[in-house]
């Protein structure tokens, strides 16, 4: 498990690394570093489909986004592997592959408010990354990208987007908004439902 590490005063910004037998076990701690030398705040966790794995995470106060190679253990930073969105300020990574394609799905920097979550493409996950489009309506249905949860069925396969609904006040209240993505060609799009339904064996969703 890799996570961001901070202080109360939000300066420390590192990554931290847990580890454990289980997914559902007992963790224990690893280490907290700067990698690459970097700051270290919203952080994802990539594992491609050759078995590489990534930690992208937000450094330079936000400013930039970084893309680190592990190794085979996941314990280390192997190497920097590419600088991306540099100087926009993106935040709360959420990356996928569908066939060839990487998608990034991103928020801006609000803080604990929600805001318009945008998504690019690339054909590497080093990049270029496309230009980013605006997914969602403007506070991404009160949420902030966390992850997109891929359910493969017999007959398709439904990409979830999994979002925090964040309670400033209190934290510990904070929820989540699940909804399905709507893939044509490498575009994305999402609708908000209360309430939808979606079938495990086959992958297919509808709305109630």
């Amino acid at each position: 498990m890799w996570a961001h590490w901070d202080n109360t005063n939000y300066n420390d910004s590192q990554a931290v690394i847990f580890q454990s037998a289980t997914v559902d076990g007992n963790y224990t701690y690893v280490k907290n570093f700067k990698p690459g030398g970097n700051d270290s705040r919203d952080c994802a966790l990539f594992k491609d489909d050759n078995g590489a794995a990534y930690f992208i995470s937000v450094a330079n106060t936000n400013a930039d986004m970084m893309v680190y190679a592990l190794t085979s253990d996941y314990l280390y930073v192997q190497q920097t592997t590419a600088k991306i969105w540099a100087g926009q300020h993106r935040e709360a990574p959420a990356i996928f592959k569908i066939g060839g394609t990487y998608y990034g799905i991103t928020s801006q920097s609000t803080g604990w408010a929600p805001n318009q979550a945008g998504y690019s493409t690339a054909t590497s996950i080093g990049g270029p990354w496309s230009n980013i489009v605006n997914i969602g309506d403007n506070t991404t249905f009160q949420s902030q990208s966390t992850y997109v949860i891929p359910v493969v069925g017999s007959q398709t396969t439904t990409y979830i987007y999994a979002g925090d609904r964040w309670n400033s006040s209190n934290l510990s209240l904070s929820q989540y908004v699940w909804v399905p993505l709507m893939v044509n060609g490498t575009m994305l799009s999402m609708s908000y439902y209360a309430r939808w339904s979606l079938n495990l064996a086959t992958g297919v969703w509808s709305p109630n």
